[in-house]
């Protein structure tokens, strides 16, 4: 099968890629923004650009976004000979412009921001006033209506939705029922970089390292244009962490500069007194979490109202106990998730407190956590799952077609 594939927001999208084409079909992927995260290459996972990418970075999302001439080389190039469209970030929005059937790829903003009504005002909270009553204003406001109206109409023809489980995060849940996403095609996909990653030993040392890779997102009400996959709970941890140090465990958790309430967890830590045992790093490139990951004994992910995402499945994929909120994904998979499940500041404390007195019990628990990505979450696993559930809609809809064809000829007969 050959497939284009647009946007690449966590890389996630390359790393599908990767997992199709190792399991023989044909890819082009199409990069649309320059940031770190969201490039293979400036993230450091690969040194350079493979002939299968194109990269549009340089274009900019709002490009994309208002389907600019200058993206037709770059959709020309993915789509050449394809029988498939898999859509990431503004992807969804290129639908009327992809005359081949497609899938939806939603990892975050795609959905709660791109595809939503709402986010209109989210973008005007930064306007100066009177701004949005000019004719310069006005064009901005229909132009971006327009563009969530196209980003909606994506998600709803696609074939397939690729997103967290049904219940995992009930206002995504709301949204695509809003959308008219129908539940029967939402497929969940979790996977990680299991050629990057490999499992390294623990380092030694009483004092518990402990990483946290999620956002610093926790203060309630989000800001307008967030939504529950961006609430990472790092109170939570914060709390837990207190509780864990006044039991008389000895730890370093090692919190990155990135997401809305850097200052808020600044000031919470003091609150707590633990400021002294927290490490700040600025924000790190995919390959310099991975090193941090190497250092560290537990790595920590969502905590609050959303799901693990890529921090915590690569501290499976490296062999370490993975701290979070597991629950929305505990009954997918035919045996358990080996991981610290905790949802509130007393689970997360009893968690390092026996992985602190217990250091066999880490290692046991990283290597289990090992053993479960390369069965479950290696990018030819989830793109495995993916062309099966493919050929299932394929064959309905050509069944569907038979069926219409049929119809219109019994029609015209009896006419």
């Amino acid at each position: 099968m050959n497939i284009a594939m647009v946007g690449n927001v966590g890389n996630a999208s390359f790393l599908l890629a990767e997992g199709l084409r190792e399991i023989g079909h044909d890819v082009r992927l199409v990069l649309t923004r320059k940031e770190k995260l969201h490039h293979p290459v400036l993230s450091g996972m690969i040194d350079s650009v493979p002939d299968w990418i194109y990269d549009a970075s340089d274009l900019g999302s709002t490009a994309f976004e208002n389907q600019d001439a200058a993206i037709g080389p770059a959709l020309s190039f993915a789509t050449h000979k394809a029988d498939l469209a898999i859509l990431n970030d503004v992807g969804p929005s290129l639908h009327n412009i992809i005359a081949v059937p497609t899938v939806c790829f939603l990892t975050g903003s795609d959905l709660t921001y791109y595809a939503s009504t709402s986010s209109g005002l989210a973008r005007r909270q930064s306007w100066s006033p009177g701004f949005a009553s000019s004719a310069h204003g006005v064009m901005s406001i229909e132009s971006w209506e327009q563009i969530v109206f196209r980003q909606r109409a994506g998600i709803r023809k696609a074939l397939l939705v690729i997103y967290p489980p049904r219940g995992a995060m009930p206002s995504s849940d709301l949204l695509l029922d809003e959308i008219g996403a129908e539940n029967s095609k939402r497929l969940f996909l979790p996977g990680i970089d299991i050629k990057r990653l490999h499992a390294s030993p623990l380092p030694p040392g009483r004092v518990l390292k402990i990483l946290n890779g999620a956002r610093l997102n926790w203060v309630e009400p989000m800001p307008p244009g967030f939504a529950d996959q961006d609430h990472k709970g790092t109170d939570k941890l914060l709390k837990g962490f207190s509780e864990f140090l006044r039991k008389g465990g000895e730890g370093q958790l090692t919190l990155v500069e990135k997401g809305l309430h850097v200052n808020e967890t600044r000031l919470l830590a003091q609150q707590l007194g633990i400021d002294r045992h927290i490490l700040w790093k600025s924000e790190l490139t995919q390959s310099e979490f991975y090193m941090e990951m190497n250092g560290s004994h537990i790595v920590c992910c969502n905590l609050g109202k959303s799901v693990p995402g890529l921090a915590g499945l690569s501290g499976m994929a490296a062999g370490r106990p993975v701290l979070a909120n597991f629950l929305p994904y505990a009954d997918h998979f035919e045996r358990p998730w080996p991981v610290c499940d905790a949802r509130t500041p007393g689970e997360i404390a009893d968690h390092l407190w026996r992985l602190y007195r217990e250091p066999a019990a880490r290692q046991t628990l990283g290597n289990e956590a090992r053993r479960f990505a390369e069965d479950y979450l290696s990018p030819a696993s989830f793109a495995n799952v993916l062309v099966r559930r493919l050929a299932d809609c394929l064959r309905v809809a050509k069944l569907e077609l038979e069926i219409a064809e049929l119809r219109d000829a019994r029609d015209q007969s009896r006419s």
